[in-house]
């Protein structure tokens, strides 16, 4: 049996309530105003002494991370002070992608960290959430299998494992075994183990014969155990899909459009980088991973670091959303999915004006 795919829809509707998350709202997001420091604004004229203006504070903004290597984006630009540079203050919080959707709308963080698909899914429910960022536009990882999987055909009758529904390894997994010719939900049986850690280890333990995993600590754990990848999903002909994505809520972009430009162009600079400097790169992974796995580290950042996985101009296009809308209508039996207008869940302005001003090079 699956699950029933409306649930996480409905959660979606219902808003991110996790106590203690994000505490106290959205803290002040306007910029401070210009002020005269000891003088009045008639006797100033006179006496020709200049008004000296008061510092600006920089804007606070909360952004949910996943916990993934692309990341290192993020981290890097707080590492490098490109955010403090572009007037920005955050406050970090780390929630699952398909709960991050939900604390977008609710209104609990302002920029999230997510799969497209999540993304899709949301709008087809009638939010205003936007994809503004494409990080990785194609599948990624390996399909990791149990000693008796031999193929893909042999999953048949068995169990993977996802992280949760709706999010990237749900995605990846269904669209792959259509690609072989199975039936997500009828011939394999979707497991959610609640994280990517949780994948490797329910894979260790038999609960699941299958699961993907991207390049790092946990696919270095499981090749220490013997277990090894079967298929690698950027490979096998699978169509290019937005598969990390940064996403705001449009009305944010449209009543605060200085802030959200800042952040997307701190989120180029800090790409670059990170692609650029393998130590600096190698640090931000470790942190986000809170790893010390040294060669799991270098797996995950070599893997990553790469125009396919981590292009620099990471402009949103409609046609990557578009597998992700086949699967949340096809496989997800997302009604509302499957006639959307998918040029509705993209904003491409904002890095478009980042790679018009040069800082994605």
């Amino acid at each position: 049996m699956g699950y029933d795919a409306s649930v996480w829809t409905r959660s979606l509707e219902r808003g991110y309530t996790r106590r203690g998350l994000v505490r106290g709202g959205l803290a002040a997001a306007g910029l401070a105003g210009l002020t005269a420091l000891g003088c009045r604004s008639s006797s100033t004229a006179k006496t020709g002494s200049a008004a000296t203006a008061a510092p600006v504070e920089p804007v606070k903004l909360t952004v949910s991370w996943t916990g993934i290597a692309q990341e290192g984006a993020l981290y890097s630009a707080i590492d490098q002070g490109i955010f403090k540079k572009n007037g920005l203050d955050l406050n970090l919080v780390q929630i699952p992608g398909t709960n991050a959707v939900a604390a977008l709308l609710s209104g609990q963080v302002q920029v999230i960290g997510c799969g497209g698909g999540e993304v899709v899914a949301s709008a087809a429910a009638g939010s205003d959430a936007v994809a503004v960022v494409v990080q990785t536009p194609v599948f990624t990882g390996d399909l990791y299998v149990t000693p008796e999987i031999k193929s893909p055909a042999d999953l048949k009758g068995k169990k993977v494992g996802i992280a949760l529904p709706g999010g990237t390894s749900d995605q990846t997994l269904r669209l792959a075994l259509q690609h072989f010719g199975l039936v997500p939900d009828k011939d394999v049986t979707f497991i959610s183990t609640g994280s990517i850690e949780n994948q490797a280890a329910a894979l260790l333990s038999g609960a699941i014969q299958g699961t993907n995993v991207t390049p790092g600590p946990n696919s270095v754990k499981l090749e220490a155990q013997g277990v090894k990848p079967l298929v690698n999903f950027a490979t096998i002909g699978l169509p290019p899909a937005a598969i990390v994505v940064i996403a705001m809520k449009r009305s944010f972009i449209t009543s605060r459009p200085d802030i959200a430009q800042r952040y997307i162009d701190s989120i180029v600079e800090g790409t670059v980088a990170f692609r650029r400097n393998r130590a600096l790169g190698l640090k931000q992974i470790g942190t986000i991973l809170k790893s010390d796995d040294q060669v799991g580290i270098a797996a995950a950042y070599d893997y990553v670091n790469t125009d396919v996985i981590m292009p620099l101009d990471t402009t949103p296009k409609a046609e990557l959303f578009k597998p992700l809308q086949d699967t949340l209508c096809n496989s997800r039996k997302i009604e509302a999915a499957c006639s959307m207008d998918l040029s509705k869940v993209i904003e491409a302005s904002l890095v478009q004006s980042s790679v018009k001003k040069g800082l994605a090079k």
